[in-house]
């Protein structure tokens, strides 16, 4: 008798160790970031890998010249599109009922990979969730934004991210550590070039984000992105047909380019494009002139506008042209509503101007911060420029604390140590009104 339990004892275990685990679902890039209002909602991406029929070789060298358009994302008429669906509930609810949201999904150019887009809406202020994608899937975790700033917000700023992998992740564990909100990116991400047989930086990027930029309490940290050079055919003056990865990997909250992502009534993040896909003036202008006129009206106390070329750059020459216009066009508008500090990137280095206005230094003007160093090899500041009070030849990332109406900047290398620091104290109210050219399409 003793013998026969054993034997059948036996042969569970071995039953049970034959058996196929169930895998777990756990995709190669997850990432949030918003389309409106963090307060109450989350957008999350995640990739999913396919059997899908690449573009031949001819197709694919044919579309790293500039005049050609991309790729159509088409799926083969006989295959079934993979569900796109986000399971979530608040994290203090251990034992609570899993709410499902479906979403989108659509081929990322010259790929196999399927990109799947959910928008969460209806989510609680300043609250922890978890969120799968099916019952056997990886959990994840997100905050959603506060509805005040009665307590102090922590965000990290910076641009120009990899050159070598191994940059991307020091830089954003020094990020992560420091339990940001939410980071946004000005432009030059993975330094892909819309370039098919570059596409694989894409990939290489987000799975080193993925992995790295988790606070120490599992959170995911959302991330805004604005455009650069390196993510469109040609660099400049282009169309977003010129940016197939960047616009296909990315929900935007408004236009193709450029957009305003409003956190409540306290803070407006203005995400501009300069010259990559859509111009400098123009439309862009008008339509920065009438965000930045709506927010006054409403009282947002924190306008931070985030872009890829310099106005004041801190390597490059002054005069280039994308940079002049950056000062023709914005800088008048950033000084007439009362902006306090504009982040700029693409010169790989270090820099924080003087307060700015009417071209020269003035205690009631705007500070010129960053240069996008956060993980590509650094330039040397140029040393003879007048506008520059502080500069470095360092990797970096912006750690921004806003409170109430006040800002504090602490820039951090890639080794921990911090370069700079210094407070921004509310801004004076406008000299005068907006003129009419100035809100013209």
């Amino acid at each position: 008798m003793v013998r026969s339990i054993a034997v059948c004892v036996m042969l569970v275990c071995m039953v049970s160790l034959s058996a196929p685990a169930a895998e777990v679902f756990d995709p190669p890039a997850v990432y949030l970031t918003w389309q409106r209002d963090p307060t109450t909602t989350m957008t999350v991406h995640w990739h999913t890998i396919h059997d899908l029929p690449a573009p031949d070789a001819a197709q694919t060298q044919a579309a790293s010249e500039p005049e050609d358009q991309p790729s159509p994302t088409d799926i083969p008429p006989d295959w079934e599109v993979p569900a796109s669906v986000v399971l979530h509930r608040p994290l203090a609810e251990a034992a609570g009922e899993w709410k499902t949201t479906a979403g989108k999904s659509h081929r990322l150019p010259y790929s196999n990979r399927m990109v799947h887009t959910v928008e969460l809406t209806g989510l609680t202020p300043a609250t922890d969730y978890r969120f799968r994608f099916n019952e056997n899937s990886a959990e994840f975790r997100f905050r959603t934004m506060p509805e005040d700033v009665a307590q102090p917000i922590r965000f990290a700023v910076g641009g120009d991210t990899m050159h070598r992998p191994e940059d991307f992740e020091a830089v954003n564990r020094q990020a992560a550590r420091m339990s940001p909100e939410f980071v946004v990116f000005g432009g030059d991400l993975a330094y892909a070039d819309a370039k098919p047989d570059q596409l694989g930086r894409w990939y290489t990027w987000f799975e080193v984000y993925k992995r790295s930029m988790v606070t120490p309490d599992g959170r995911l940290i959302p991330m805004l992105v604005t455009i650069g050079n390196h993510e469109v055919r040609g660099g400049t003056g282009g169309t977003p047909e010129k940016a197939p990865f960047f616009f296909n990997l990315f929900a935007m909250p408004g236009l193709p380019g450029y957009a305003s992502l409003d956190f409540g009534d306290y803070m407006s993040i203005l995400l501009l494009d300069t010259d990559h896909v859509n111009p400098i003036d123009g439309p862009q202008t008008g339509w920065l002139a009438r965000t930045l006129l709506q927010c006054q009206r409403r009282g947002v106390p924190h306008l931070f506008p985030v872009y890829h070329v310099p106005a004041y750059p801190g390597h490059r020459e002054f005069a280039g042209h994308v940079n002049a216009r950056v000062r023709d066009y914005w800088v008048p508008l950033f000084e007439e509503f009362g902006i306090r500090v504009a982040f700029e990137h693409h010169d790989h280095t270090y820099k924080r101007t003087h307060p700015l206005r009417g071209g020269r230094i003035d205690a009631r003007g705007i500070v010129y911060l960053g240069d996008g160093a956060w993980g590509v090899g650094v330039r040397k500041p140029a040393p003879d420029r007048w506008y520059l009070q502080n500069s470095a030849h360092a990797r970096h990332l912006i750690l921004v604390t806003i409170h109430g109406r006040h800002q504090h900047y602490l820039v951090i290398d890639e080794t921990g140590a911090a370069i700079d620091e210094f407070p921004s104290t509310p801004s004076s109210p406008r000299l005068h009104e907006p003129t009419a050219p100035a809100l013209a399409e």
